[in-house]
C-alpha cells in the first residue's frame, strides 16, 4: 500500500483526530497541557478561532471526478480496497449500502434515502468542478416546525432554528441541509479544511453550511485562574513529564500509559462521574490492563507527585474549559442545542498555533453520544 493510501485510509478510520484540551496532557506531557491552557487564555481575548462543531450523521463525500463524473459516498466506501466504493450513480450507491450488514430494512429505508437526495447534491456541483467535499448531513428533509422553530435530531444532539431567523428562511426553502468542513482535491489527495463552499449551488434544494460561527460569542474569564493553572504546571512539569516519560515507559513495557489514562477517563464520562480520579485509576487498571497492572502501580508509586500532579492538571483545565463551553452554550443566538433537553451540543473547535483543539461537554454530550452507541 502506499504512503498516501495508508494516511487517507488512517484519517478516514479514526476520523479527523481533535484532541480535548484537557488530554493534551496526555499526550504530550506538561508540553501539553501547557499548549492547553494557552489555547484557554486565547479565547479568553478573542473567539475569532472558534467555530461549531454541528452533529450530523451520517458523513458524507461528494463531488467529480476528473472526467466530470459526480460520486457520493460515506467515508468507508472513499477509502474501500476491495470494492467499488465510489458510485457514479444513485442506483450503484444503495446497491453498495445494501450489501452491508445490518439490519436489511434499516438498510433498505437508508439506501432510498439516500436516493432521494442524490439528484439534489449531484445539481449543486457545477459540472466543470473537480474535487470533493466531505460533510455531516443534518435533515433529508425539510425539520417540521414546533413552536416557531425548525426541529431536527441528525445525530445526538436536537437542534431549534427560529423560522423567522436569516438561517430559518434559509432552511424552509431547502429539501436537505449539510455542513461541509472537508476538501480532497482529488482521490489521492489528504482532506484539508474548506476555505469556501461558494462552488457549491444553494439553489438545487441542498442547504449547504460551514462549521462557522456567524455570530462571535463574548466570554467573561476569570484569568486569574488561568495563571494559577500555569503557576501550578510549571512547578509541576518535570514531575509529569518524567511520569509519562517514554523512554522509561519503554523499558517497563508500559508504553500505552497515556493511552491507559485516557481510556479510563472515557470510561469515566461513560459514567458521568470525574470525581477521585487518582485512587479510580488505580483500581481499574486491575481489571482493564491486568497483565501490566502491577508495573503500572509500581510506577505511580515512585512517581506519586507525576502521577497525581498529571490528575490535579486534567481536572484544573477540564474546569476552565467546562467555564468557557458553559458561556458559549448560553449564546447560540437562532440555533439553540440541546440533549434530552439539557442545553449545549457537540461543542466547539478552536484553531490555534499548534493545531485545532476541540471543546465539548464531555459529561453532555460524549456521555450521551457513548450511550447511544452502546
Amino acid at each position: 500500500m502506499k504512503i498516501k493510501e495508508i494516511i487517507l485510509e488512517s484519517f478516514l478510520t479514526e476520523g479527523a483526530r481533535i484532541e480535548h484540551p484537557e488530554d493534551l496532557i496526555f499526550t504530550d506531557g506538561s508540553a501539553g497541557a501547557r499548549h492547553a491552557l494557552e489555547s484557554i487564555a486565547d479565547l479568553a481575548h478573542s473567539t475569532d478561532s472558534l467555530s461549531i462543531k454541528w452533529d450530523g450523521s451520517p458523513a458524507l463525500i461528494f463531488g467529480r471526478d476528473e472526467q466530470g463524473r459526480f460520486i457520493m459516498t460515506d467515508k468507508s466506501g472513499w477509502g474501500a480496497k476491495t470494492y467499488n466504493g465510489k458510485p457514479t450513480s444513485s442506483d450503484e450507491l444503495a446497491a453498495m449500502m445494501m450489501a452491508r450488514g445490518g439490519d436489511p430494512k434499516m438498510r433498505k429505508e437508508f439506501a432510498a434515502k439516500l436516493k432521494q437526495i442524490w439528484p439534489l447534491f449531484a445539481a449543486s456541483v457545477p459540472r466543470n468542478f473537480r474535487g470533493y467535499f466531505w460533510g455531516d448531513l443534518l435533515w433529508f428533509n425539510t425539520p417540521p416546525v414546533k413552536n416557531g422553530a425548525f426541529v431536527f435530531t441528525p445525530n445526538t444532539v436536537t437542534y431549534e432554528v427560529d423560522v423567522d431567523s436569516d438561517l430559518g428562511k434559509r432552511i424552509a426553502k431547502s429539501r436537505a441541509g449539510m455542513v461541509v468542513h472537508q476538501f480532497f482535491p482529488d482521490q489521492a489527495s489528504s482532506p484539508q479544511p474548506v476555505d469556501s463552499i461558494a462552488p457549491l449551488a444553494q439553489d438545487q434544494g441542498v442547504l449547504f453550511l460551514t462549521p462557522e460561527l456567524t455570530q462571535k460569542p463574548k466570554l467573561d474569564i476569570d484569568t486569574t485562574k488561568i495563571e494559577q493553572a500555569k503557576h501550578y504546571l510549571e512547578s509541576n512539569a518535570a514531575f509529569i513529564d518524567q511520569f509519562l516519560n517514554d523512554a522509561k515507559l519503554r523499558e517497563l513495557k508500559i508504553t500505552d500509559l497515556p493511552l491507559l489514562l485516557k481510556k479510563f477517563i472515557n470510561q469515566r464520562v461513560r459514567e458521568r462521574n470525574l470525581q477521585k480520579l487518582e485512587q479510580g485509576f488505580l483500581q481499574w487498571v486491575d481489571t482493564a490492563a491486568s497483565s501490566k497492572a502491577e508495573r503500572i502501580k509500581s510506577w505511580v508509586k515512585q512517581n506519586e507527585s507525576g502521577f497525581y500532579a498529571t490528575l490535579i492538571m486534567f481536572t484544573a483545565i477540564t474546569h476552565l474549559k467546562e467555564l468557557i463551553v458553559q458561556q458559549l452554550d448560553q449564546q447560540q443566538g437562532p440555533v439553540r442545542a440541546h440533549i434530552g433537553g439539557r442545553p449545549g451540543g457537540e461543542g466547539y473547535v478552536a484553531k490555534t498555533k499548534q493545531g485545532l483543539v476541540k471543546f465539548v461537554d464531555r459529561l453532555g454530550f460524549s456521555a450521551a453520544n457513548f450511550e447511544k452507541s452502546r
